[in-house]
């Protein structure tokens, strides 16, 4: 499910309810919304609390504990919370400590990460009247991980430190270990402590022996990691720029070498684990299903000097790409060395294309929609033609029903039972920019609407079609391909999202997949994802691991 919340900072779950620091549109007063998740695909809001004068300010940190739920916010402190009815949650007390962090709970003694004033460890028995127990100062407390009675902290430029807090009125420095860098975040993974570090990515320090950290093991190279969270031998990350950043999980059952097992776009700040789901926080809050999903390799990839290509489809050992120079017929028998044989419609600029085995449908800009009898592709014949002189686009079939981009804004529907006499059947507008579209059984039109995200249409009554569902992401959205209750939709820049389609009102993320570079056009058979990539040529991949989120 996706759900708007203004701008959103953090995410906490404790089964089933989520909660969520936000500013609010329309004021930007800082929020806090609960949420009830016994089904993620139908969230059903609960409650939430204002505070208008911290319009300037973050929610930091959020930790539910039974029926308090605890909360920082930047330059201010912590605010703990009575959530026994998370329809009517009420504040109980509020703590000034000027800059507050991450949280951890020890029994009844709350540790916060406080920045530059270091740790701040408070008796929380009674919540309602939370009390200092003690402090201790460190260059800059932002995550902290607490084990038998032990305190470690990724101190920012401080490196990474250890802190006796078994007497918690007397917290007590044991040991500092430097980096050239700045540690963010912190886990602990058996005897090794993982590190979330500014410029190093993701490094792991032994700490069989607390007090002696001189085995310092080699980081895993990635972008700038801002912060963890962990479930089990799994790590979620958040990393590269703000915007976008990247949710990653990796497998950490051997913490030495962590391997990378899912990514996903985001807009920076938070995520977290949440019993069998993803949760990421920006612009929206997106769950999605925890299985991982391995990466995949691209096999190959031939390019077309001074060409852009568009749109591509799949039929009979033959890959045919769509674009500015026509139609490319492609030997994909042999992915790795595969080769042009031969361009249909040679000059004209083809801005989609889709096939039912025997022929392909091709609209041309400013001309119309072409059909060609490819039984044999070296001499394809037209069969079929309608005059459409305006700005077509993507092209999608369903036994004799075509569906065609018009006007960058509109879908009309043509019967094609009979090639030679093409009949329009109805149309519909779906949004300003629209990409590519393609059909699930049932009728259901799948449409890549640009900046609007992904768009499914109902077309089982061809001369009445309805918009059913939306499933939103950044940037473009380009591409879409159906196969069975799943849609592969391709954005240009954030890559492959896998979305579960079976109910058209409420499509779900269950997978995705990154790309190195900007992509236009796909389609996926026979265990590979063939990818239109503008200039940089038509990329493969292996798209195998489809059949393990099926």
């Amino acid at each position: 499910m996706t759900r708007s919340a203004g701008s959103i900072r953090q995410l906490a779950y404790a089964t089933p309810l989520l909660f969520v620091g936000s500013h609010r549109i329309d004021d930007w007063a800082l929020q806090l919304l609960i949420f009830n998740l016994s089904d993620p695909l139908r969230p059903l809001p609960l409650g939430g609390l204002l505070w208008p004068e911290h319009e300037d300010r973050e929610i930091e940190a959020i930790l539910p504990v039974e029926d308090t739920l605890y909360l920082t916010i930047e330059d201010f402190g912590l605010v703990t919370i009575d959530i026994s009815d998370p329809t009517e949650p009420a504040v109980i007390a509020e703590v000034p400590l000027g800059h507050s962090g991450e949280m951890q709970m020890v029994d009844d003694v709350l540790v916060i990460a406080a920045g530059e004033p270091g740790v701040v460890l408070l008796d929380v028995a009674d919540a309602a009247n939370p009390a200092v127990l003690g402090t201790l100062q460190t260059v800059e407390a932002q995550g902290i991980a607490v084990r038998d009675g032990l305190l470690y902290v990724a101190d920012g430029m401080g490196g990474m430190e250890v802190i006796n807090i078994a007497d918690p009125s007397m917290p007590r420095r044991l040991h500092i270990t430097s980096f050239a860098d700045e540690s963010q975040d912190i886990e602990l993974f058996g005897d090794v402590a993982v590190l979330a570090q500014r410029d190093q990515g993701i490094r792991a320090v032994d700490i069989a022996d607390p007090l002696d950290w001189q085995r310092i093991l080699p980081s895993t190279p990635t972008e700038t990691v801002w912060r963890f969270s962990r479930e089990g031998d799994r790590l979620l990350t958040i990393s590269g720029q703000p915007d976008p950043g990247w949710l990653r999980v990796y497998d950490l059952s051997d913490p030495l070498n962590a391997v990378p097992i899912m990514q996903y776009p985001v807009h920076k700040n938070r995520a977290v684990f949440a019993d069998g789901l993803l949760a990421s926080a920006g612009s929206s809050v997106c769950i999605a299903a925890q299985t991982p999903t391995a990466l995949a390799p691209i096999l190959g990839s031939l390019s077309h000097p001074g060409e852009a290509y568009v749109s591509a489809c799949f039929s009979g050992g033959f890959l045919f790409v769509a674009g500015t120079g026509g139609v490319h017929v492609i030997d994909a028998s042999e992915v790795s060395t595969f080769q042009v044989l031969t361009t249909l419609l040679p000059g004209k600029r083809c801005f989609g294309i889709a096939t039912d085995g025997e022929r392909v449908y091709v609209p041309v800009q400013r001309e119309g929609l072409h059909v060609l009898d490819i039984s044999d592709p070296f001499a394809a014949e037209l069969v079929g033609y309608v005059d459409i002189p305006l700005r077509l686009g993507g092209i999608a079939l369903q036994e004799q029903v075509c569906a065609l981009i018009v006007e960058s804004s509109s879908i009309r529907l043509y019967d094609v039972s009979r090639p030679e006499r093409i009949k329009e059947l109805g149309a519909i507008e779906v949004a300003d920019h629209l990409r590519e579209l393609d059909f699930r059984s049932g009728g259901v039109l799948a449409v890549a609407a640009d900046s609007d995200g992904l768009i499914l249409v109902d077309c089982s009554t061809p001369t009445a079609p309805t918009i059913a569902g939306s499933f939103d992401r950044p940037y473009k959205e380009v591409d879409v391909a159906v196969q069975g209750d799943l849609a592969f939709t391709l954005n240009q820049h954030l890559g492959l999202a896998i979305l579960d389609i079976s109910e058209a009102n409420i499509p779900h993320l269950v997978g995705s997949a990154a790309l190195p570079s900007s992509a236009y056009g796909f389609d996926v058979a026979d265990g590979y994802a063939f990818i239109a990539c503008n200039y940089d040529g038509t990329q493969i991949l292996d798209a195998a691991w489809r059949s393990k989120r099926s």
